[in-house]
């Protein structure tokens, strides 16, 4: 899909949620005649990364309705939850550094994912994933994941020493780096986990 060792980021659609409190796959509701998931696409691409779509088995139908198949980057691990689109994606891409973004922050703007990249640039080698503190909590579903930092992961996963199999205990037990929200920024964290 991608060259594996010229590209050093891979823009990363988080769609593999199961939307239980939405009642709806959250990735293909609609906004400005968009899916929220070609929404979130469209953004990550915009920061002149080459961007895939993390999805569950069962959601690759619908999802080529709207997305080339060589796009689409099915869960692979057996487990579920982020961790799992997250490890899948870096084995899938095991050269890249991941700038992922889950499908219902719509109000995310590409700015904002600039200041992100930016964090990267400015500190790079020094941490292995860079995230937003969001109201006193880390925001893990929009982030940088370092390929070193991913397969130090991977490797606690494969020799069965991660303990839990959550993004935000992979953040806590990693080298993370935090980055703070202006008050207008913290607007476009929101996930819309519900249409009430």
């Amino acid at each position: 899909m991608y060259p594996d060792e010229n590209i050093q980021m891979l823009g990363v659609v988080f769609c593999g949620g199961k939307s239980t409190r939405m009642g709806s796959d959250k990735g293909l509701l609609t906004v400005n005649e968009k899916t929220w998931s070609q929404s979130a696409f469209d953004k990550l691409a915009s920061c002149a990364v080459p961007v895939c779509v993390s999805i569950n088995n069962s959601q690759k139908e619908d999802y080529l309705m709207f997305f080339e198949d060589e796009q689409l980057i099915l869960d692979s691990f057996p487990f579920e939850g982020p961790l799992c689109g997250l490890l899948s994606v870096h084995n899938a891409f095991p050269f890249q550094d991941l700038l992922i973004l889950a499908c219902d922050m719509v109000d995310m703007q590409p700015g904002l994912i600039q200041k992100l990249i930016s964090q990267l640039r400015k500190h790079e080698g020094e941490h292995d994933f860079f995230v937003f503190e969001n109201e006193g909590t880390l925001e893990p579903l929009f982030g940088i994941y370092t390929r070193e930092g991913l397969q130090k992961i991977a490797d606690l996963y494969n020799l069965g020493q991660l303990e839990k199999w959550s993004m935000k205990y992979v953040l806590e037990i990693s080298n993370t780096h935090i980055s703070y929200l202006t008050a207008s920024e913290t607007e476009q964290m929101k996930n819309y986990n519900s249409l009430g």
